[in-house]
């Protein structure tokens, strides 16, 4: 599996061919492109419409979900803060004012603990992204080789295998993506 990090600068996430394609948020970035937000829902509905096996998206953000509606995706996954998603978190609190902790819910059931290791309420969402696009492509998110983050509900730490999942940072174009995969 690899995991490239999308870039819709000038559209270059359009020369990408995903299986899966996960939104975090669409905010007003790089409007000197697009020069209106309609135009970039419109391209992140483009970008959702080419995914071919399914699009996991943050469901409590009004502008992702007007994109992928308007993209005519099949298969939807939804993530957020808010129970209605697939993938949710619950009881959110923070260690050291900073590091999130929250219980996983997926479809109303209780998945497990999971404390997180960066800080910032953004990671939140970040993670509930992983993990639901963990559970698509059937890697069990419950075990973890190199560091414990998820507290399984009978006590103790559970861990998840990430070692065939490849990840590329943002690139501008695919060939960057690819290049940068290839390098390795």
């Amino acid at each position: 599996m690899l995991v490239c990090e999308a870039c819709e600068f000038a559209n270059t996430f359009l020369d990408l061919s995903p299986s899966v394609a996960v939104i975090l948020n669409i905010d007003a970035d790089h409007l000197e492109f697009f020069k209106t937000m309609d135009n970039l829902i419109a391209s992140f509905a483009k970008f959702a419409a080419m995914a071919r096996d399914a699009v996991i998206y943050n469901g409590d953000d009004e502008k992702t979900v007007k994109a992928v509606k308007l993209s005519g995706a099949k298969k939807l996954i939804t993530f957020g803060f808010k129970p209605e998603n697939d993938w949710h978190a619950e009881n959110i609190g923070f260690k050291r004012g900073a590091f999130p902790y929250f219980d996983l819910i997926h479809k109303g059931e209780f998945v497990g603990k999971v404390e997180l290791n960066v800080p910032g309420i953004h990671n939140v969402l970040n993670a509930l992204a992983a993990f639901a696009a963990a559970d698509f492509a059937d890697i069990d998110a419950a075990k973890r080789a190199d560091r414990p983050f998820l507290r399984s509900p009978r006590g103790g730490f559970l861990s998840a295998d990430f070692s065939a999942v490849r990840t590329v940072p943002c690139a501008r174009t695919a060939r960057k993506c690819l290049s940068a995969l290839l390098a390795d």
